[in-house]
């Protein structure tokens, strides 16, 4: 009977011991959410704790760049931390969140996954045959033609200085020297005040008015301290505004006063042919006292200017690509143009004003591809031909699908071979003519492109390029029937058709006669996008191949009106269901969040103009997608 006891008593402790000792359950990861996108550099980690298991009496925050090999970054009993020092621009970060108590540790716990902010550059003009580039410059090496809250003694304002700032001896903040001359423009913090105002920089008139097409604007900014505040640029066709906003930046970006001054790069073509003012307005975010100092220097636009307006005959056709040579002629325009009188093409309306361009390949049996590029008001039909004037022979003629699309030729160039002269071949160049009009008839500004073998001959003989639909992913395949002297194939992806960037390099087998089959799986799946093969040689020609789209229906999730001025409509399509919503400017600042359920008007009257990003949370996934509030 003792026995008895005894068991029983060892039983009711064994159970005790482990209700008192039992692990706790792994944390709720609140920010930043799963897949966020444009985290600032210094962030704020939030999580709270399961609502079952053993109440933890400590918490362990790790990140890092690879999932499962995670770095401490915290530990405490509080359920947010604040990490900054740690994070790099424009990367993939994963983080995760461990409970502890006497009882143990929470296991199993899943990471979230975030990126960082991507400082925008300049994307780069170069002006083709006919077209001069354009440059202007604002060195900042005096305050002249500059307004604004501008003081050379007063603190809290913008200053004009060399050298370091003022508080570079006592602080640490600001950079050593000008990026450009002697001279720079700087916000000068002071710790007389908690919270530093609100201070507008206005740069001089900026004269835009020889600029067409693509327009890029330029700066470089130095944020050294940890009392950085935020940094708004905006640009208006009046000195007094209102500034449209095209990109901000909060906290600290440098951690050296010896660190190299940050280049930015935005976007300024929607004002080609204006007189435009840029703000550098400091926005007061948090107190930080005197390690509060932001700079700017060297502000720098680039554009093209044409010279001779647009040909409308085909013997006076523009050069747009010369043997061996790709081509790519940007700010392209029909104001000046006049109807031709070639019979209509195969495709599109009857023009009454076109543009003619000469290509002169150099290849044998390779793909010439032909975009052409265009603003969201245009659209356009090419056409290619051979021969010469008089008796043009159409090859390829394509319309774009809608207003803002852009127009794509591809032609595949017949065997011209004739002989040999040593080890390389030599070919009979083909010259052929692209044939440019606007459906809308009016004067409309394109960029024209072109690239491919047929102005870079390489040994390969693609045989199939696809794309197919799975489910959360897109498999894209190719085939060779040969291959010769192949060093590799490179994936672009596309949103825009415009911008394209490298998801993946595949190497090639290099030399082959026979079939070789190759594939890559991409995992990141939006609701549209185009895919294009570009194929390399050793000898660094290139190839582009035709463009895929993919659409994703099932993802089919429709933001209007788009600018937005009062309201905002998110269409889920058949789904019907509370959606988790957060709005984020172009810094990746949290503006709004809440919930929202599909087809409900959302008030976006309260904010200011500018760009902003919408993150949907819904029951099938992830969504995002950027709008313009006017």
């Amino acid at each position: 009977m003792q026995n008895v006891k005894n068991t029983t008593l060892v039983a009711w402790m064994l159970l005790l011991s482990f209700g008192l000792l039992a692990q706790p359950d792994c944390p709720i990861l609140i920010s930043p959410m799963n897949n966020a996108v444009d985290q600032e550099l210094t962030i704020t980690f939030e999580w709270s704790a399961a609502p079952t298991g053993d109440v933890p009496t400590n918490y362990i925050l790790s990140a890092g760049e690879t999932s499962g090999n995670l770095t401490q970054l915290f530990s405490g009993n509080e359920t947010s931390a604040t990490i900054s020092s740690f994070f790099d621009l424009g990367k993939t970060y994963y983080w995760q969140v461990i409970a502890e108590s006497a009882g143990g540790s929470s296991s199993g716990c899943s990471e979230n996954v975030f990126s960082t902010i991507s400082i925008p550059q300049p994307s780069g003009v170069t002006c083709g045959n006919g077209v001069t580039e354009v440059s202007v410059t604002e060195d900042m090496e005096s305050e002249t033609g500059w307004t604004g809250d501008i003081s050379a003694s007063t603190n809290l304002t913008w200053q004009l200085d060399s050298g370091t700032t003022p508080s570079g001896g006592t602080g640490n903040t600001g950079p050593a020297s000008a990026h450009s001359g002697s001279s720079y423009f700087y916000y000068e913090s002071s710790s007389s005040s908690e919270t530093s105002p609100d201070a507008s920089l206005i740069s001089p008139a900026i004269d835009l008015t020889a600029a067409s097409g693509t327009v890029d604007m330029s700066f470089y900014m130095f944020a050294y301290g940890t009392g950085i505040h935020s940094l708004s640029v905006g640009v208006s066709t009046s000195a007094t505004g209102p500034f449209t906003n095209l990109w901000s930046w909060n906290g600290p970006l440098q951690t050296n006063q010896s660190d190299p001054w940050q280049l930015v790069g935005l976007d300024v073509s929607a004002y080609a042919g204006q007189t435009i003012y840029v703000e550098f307005l400091h926005v007061a975010t948090a107190s930080g006292g005197f390690l509060g100092d932001l700079a700017v220097d060297l502000l720098q636009f680039d554009g093209c200017e044409m010279e001779t307006a647009p040909n409308d005959d085909c013997s006076t056709a523009m050069v747009l690509a010369e043997a061996g040579e790709p081509g790519s002629l940007a700010g392209q325009s029909t104001e000046f143009a006049t109807d031709s009188g070639l019979a209509a093409a195969s495709c599109g309306s009857s023009p009454t004003k076109d543009v003619y361009y000469s290509i002169e390949t150099d290849i044998d049996g390779g793909g010439l591809n032909v975009d052409i590029t265009s603003g969201p008001s245009s659209k356009f039909t090419a056409v290619l031909y051979e021969n010469s004037c008089g008796s043009l022979v159409e090859l390829a003629c394509a319309t774009a699908a809608a207003t803002g699309d852009d127009v794509n030729l591809y032609y595949f160039v017949p065997n011209t071979l004739v002989g040999k002269e040593g080890n390389n071949n030599r070919f009979t160049p083909q010259n052929l003519t692209v044939r440019v009009f606007d459906e809308n008839n009016a004067n409309e500004t394109f960029s024209i492109d072109a690239t491919g073998t047929s102005l870079a001959a390489l040994p390969v003989q693609l045989t199939d390029w696809k794309a197919s639909l799975q489910d959360r992913s897109v498999l894209l395949s190719w085939q060779t029937a040969q291959e010769f002297n192949t060093e590799k194939f490179v994936v672009e992806k596309s949103f825009d058709g415009k911008r394209w960037f490298e998801v993946h390099t595949e190497k090639a087998i290099g030399f082959s006669n026979i079939q070789q089959t190759y594939e890559f799986e991409d995992l990141d799946l939006s609701v549209q996008q185009m895919y294009r093969l570009r194929i390399i040689d050793f000898d660094g020609f290139e190839e582009l191949s035709k463009i895929i789209r993919i659409t994703r229906e099932d993802l089919s999730i429709e933001i209007y009106p788009n600018p937005a001025v009062d309201v905002i409509q998110i269409d889920l399509g058949e789904r019907q269901e509370d959606v988790q919503i957060r709005i984020v400017d172009l810094s990746g600042r949290e503006i709004w969040s809440g919930k929202n359920q599909s087809g409900n008007p959302l008030d976006v009257s309260n904010l200011e103009a500018g760009m902003y990003r919408i993150l949907i949370e819904y029951s099938g996934g992830f969504y995002q997608q950027s709008f313009m509030k006017q």
